[in-house]
């Protein structure tokens, strides 16, 4: 029997919006993971990384109808998993919560969180890295964790934080020397 081929994110949406939102489920298990370390890697804290990543996948799937098919889904959701950590940062500064209503999309992202954490358990080398790449200046952060630790293309990143490839390339050359030092005064070569 001849596997099936994997449709790409966007056949996927097209599908969703022509009514099979079961389907949506598949975007979720492709993009929950990498959307949870986004997310804790700006929150630093596992049970808001997991509530915002749910909140994440609520927003994309109640805006899939104003997603341009032509375009690349992976920009578009890091670009709303960016607005959604620093609007989740900025109630959290003022003490007021977020919390996820839509049980549809709630129930299809993971709730054990120890999956997640397990993921995310890293060794003591790794967590100094994720903190000083926060200890960078946030213009260098972005590029940096894009590039590296999602693999995004310079192109990608750029449509993400909104920039140029080449302010993309400028920014990875400044941002990782910045972060070469600061990993240097850690002890990290």
């Amino acid at each position: 029997m001849e596997k099936e081929k994997a449709l790409t994110d966007e056949q996927i949406i097209a599908l969703v919006i022509d009514g099979k939102v079961d389907r949506f489920e598949e975007l979720v298990q492709r993009y929950q993971n990498k959307i949870f370390r986004f997310v804790y890697q700006k929150v630093l804290n596992s049970d808001d990384a997991m509530e915002l990543t749910q909140e994440v996948f609520l927003k994309v799937f109640n805006s899939l109808k104003k997603f341009d098919i032509k375009r690349k889904f992976s920009p578009w959701i890091y670009k709303i998993a960016l607005n959604e950590t620093y609007n989740f940062i900025k109630k959290r500064s003022r003490g007021q919560l977020v919390h996820v209503e839509d049980e549809y999309v709630e129930n299809m992202v993971k709730t054990e969180n120890e999956l997640l954490r397990d993921e995310y358990d890293r060794s003591e080398e790794d967590e100094v890295i994720r903190k000083t790449i926060n200890e960078l200046p946030e213009k260098y952060q972005g590029v940096i964790y894009y590039f590296y630790l999602e693999e995004m293309s310079l192109k990608e990143v750029g449509e993400i934080l909104g920039i140029k490839v080449g302010s993309v390339k400028t920014r990875l050359t400044r941002g990782r020397r910045m972060l070469k030092e600061k990993l240097l005064t850690h002890g990290i070569t």
